[in-house]
């Protein structure tokens, strides 16, 4: 009886393809993309897919395509998509690998982030319509390409909307006009004389959180200032631009209109150039972090909690730029490929955030003031830091904050027996 079973099974599967016992039928469209940024990747592939589930048609993506693979991983698809988060040249660099091949095999393709449109083996109309939907990106937009690709090879009953264009910069907020502003005059004109008459915090993201549809998170901070009494200034700005720490969209003749920044920005170039204009800028900015290794569970049963070769792009750099309170604020959803909130890390984060908009309102005399001192060489005789000549720092400090408006006991006795020998 097991050998006949055993047989049977053995005869079944001679008499199917790999791809079906493997489950692993071709989807129609494939997106090819560089390592780079690969959870924003997924989530954008992840909504692609979404829309044109409704059509019955699917989508993956891919990463890391060997060049040996490729012949026969791009036949019989419908639509080859090569997109790289690295821009231009992550995109080149594919074209590179897979050009030849894509035209040897008449494969229909579309490649983004190029200074034109780049696409073959397709009728010029429709792929030009494809390429336009595809990069501007966005739910709207790739429901819009995947009803045309319904269109194309099903004869879909169905109504094509016109691409919506999205500025590469502006601000964001989800219950406002058609949620982006290319200006912060647009932005103003939008809110209310009360809006625009309370405390305002700057939140910084990326466009890709917009065209992914992965704004939960700034979605739940827009929403927790807003609780609060604080209007949110929620902006995105474009990677390598001169203007990447967005003035333009916080500033009014040269004043800052927000009280300081919120970043849940990844990607931060050229640091060197952007810790000046922070400097300038002269705001308090904070930066939200993401678990990217996992969902929220393997956050909270990860011993060390931030990955070693993150600690270069999440600790070093931002602190170098100037940046503060880097806190965990998020982790991946398994299924949507979204980023999530952690929910009591955003609440400690956004608090954090509301308060010192709150302290910035406050009159000197009303703040309470805490100094804390590294006591070394430590002991109960000793009244040092390094042997630096800390209490009479103290000393200038608490007579500085005096002349400031602050309640503080400028005339503190400097009594040497407490003072560390610094010869």
């Amino acid at each position: 009886m097991m050998r006949t079973a055993i047989f049977l099974l053995l005869f079944i599967f001679s008499h199917l393809n790999g791809d079906e016992i493997l489950g692993s039928k071709k989807t129609d469209i494939l997106i090819v993309s560089t390592e780079m940024g690969k959870n924003r990747q997924e989530r954008k592939a992840k909504l692609l897919d979404e829309q044109l589930s409704r059509y019955n048609l699917t989508s993956e993506i891919v990463f890391n395509l060997k060049k040996e693979n490729a012949e026969e991983t791009f036949q019989g698809r419908k639509l080859i998509i090569l997109d790289a988060l690295d821009g231009k040249g992550g995109v080149i660099k594919l074209l590179r690998e897979f050009e030849n091949i894509l035209e040897d095999t008449k494969t229909p393709y579309i490649a983004l982030k190029l200074n034109y449109k780049k696409y073959s083996n397709m009728e010029d109309d429709f792929a030009k319509s494809l390429f336009d939907y595809f990069s501007e990106g966005g739910k709207y937009n790739f429901a819009q390409g995947a009803a045309l690709l319904a269109k194309k090879y099903f004869n879909a009953d169905v109504e094509v909307k016109p691409v919506h264009v999205m500025s590469d910069t502006g601000i964001y907020h989800p219950q406002k006009g058609k949620t982006t502003f290319e200006t912060l005059h647009e932005y103003l004109s939008a809110l209310s004389d009360e809006e625009k008459s309370r405390p305002m915090i700057g939140i910084v993201l990326h466009k890709e959180n917009i065209t992914s549809d992965d704004t939960v998170i700034v979605d739940t901070a827009i929403q927790k200032l807003e609780e609060t009494g604080i209007t949110p200034i929620a902006f995105y700005t474009k990677v390598g631009e001169d203007d990447f720490a967005g003035k333009r969209f916080f500033q009014i003749d040269g004043k800052n209109i927000i009280d300081l920044i919120v970043s849940f920005q990844v990607m931060i170039m050229d640091q060197d150039n952007l810790q000046k204009d922070y400097e300038d800028i002269g705001l308090k900015v904070m930066h939200g972090m993401i678990y990217r290794q996992g969902t929220q569970e393997d956050w909270e049963n990860d011993k060390q909690g931030v990955p070693m070769n993150w600690i270069p792009m999440s600790y070093t750099i931002p602190e170098h730029i100037g940046y503060t309170d880097q806190i965990i604020i998020g982790a991946l959803d398994d299924e949507s490929k979204k980023t999530t909130p952690i929910k009591y890390q955003l609440d400690t984060f956004m608090n954090l955030a509301i308060n010192y908009s709150k302290l910035k309102h406050k009159q000197n005399q009303d703040k309470n003031i805490a100094i804390f001192y590294y006591n070394y060489p430590p002991g109960a005789n000793n009244f040092g830091s390094s042997y630096m000549r800390f209490p009479e720092s103290v000393s200038n400090i608490l007579n500085n904050m005096q002349k400031a408006g602050y309640v503080a006991r400028a005339n503190l006795l400097v009594d040497p027996k407490w003072c560390a020998s610094s010869s």
